[in-house]
């Protein structure tokens, strides 16, 4: 898909709401491995170590194609950000509370490089900027969250999404996650 038509739907991405969204079961191995194969060359491409895992197996209710698209352009940003010889680690796990995706790894300055995920500036800035806010958008329209933790040049990037859709609010989920980890 050419450039001009990959930000096309990207804008039709973002104007969408949940009551449009179109759900499927997703076995969520099935879903990192899919996620991590198509994630793999942009990593090798920049000499980054790209690693992942995933904790428990289970199945959420998703816009699968729309939620596999906002979670590579998650794991590309990571793979630009990312320094040759880095390693980026992404770990996903299925729990009672919800399905998550972590993405970890160093940057130069964590807060910059996600800084995209905001609305504010995306839309005039489009690229990569829009695929992280089309990204942040299609996890709030599953009712989810994205919260970013830093420590230094180290970051963790977490994808919060309940089983089902608008299941419950997203800080319930949040705090559950994060009070596990």
């Amino acid at each position: 898909m050419g450039e001009l038509d990959r930000m096309c739907q990207q804008l039709l991405s973002f104007a969408r709401d949940a009551s449009t969204m179109v759900t499927e079961t997703l076995q969520v191995s099935e879903f990192l491995e899919g996620l991590a194969a198509a994630a793999a060359p942009s990593f090798r491409a920049g000499g980054v170590t790209f690693e992942w895992q995933c904790d428990g197996d289970g199945s959420v209710e998703a816009a699968g194609a729309e939620l596999f698209r906002a979670a590579l352009d998650v794991l590309e940003a990571a793979s630009e950000a990312a320094r040759p010889g880095g390693t980026v680690t992404l770990a996903a796990a299925c729990q009672p509370e919800g399905f998550g995706l972590a993405v970890a790894g160093s940057a130069a300055d964590p807060h910059a490089c996600w800084r995209e995920l905001d609305e504010a500036g995306a839309l005039a800035a489009g690229g990569s900027e829009l695929s992280l806010a089309v990204a942040r958008r299609v996890v709030q329209r599953h009712g989810g969250c994205v919260a970013l933790q830093t420590r230094g040049e180290q970051y963790t990037l977490h994808l919060l999404i309940p089983l089902r859709p608008q299941l419950r609010p997203a800080s319930t989920i949040r705090d559950t996650l994060f009070a596990a980890a």
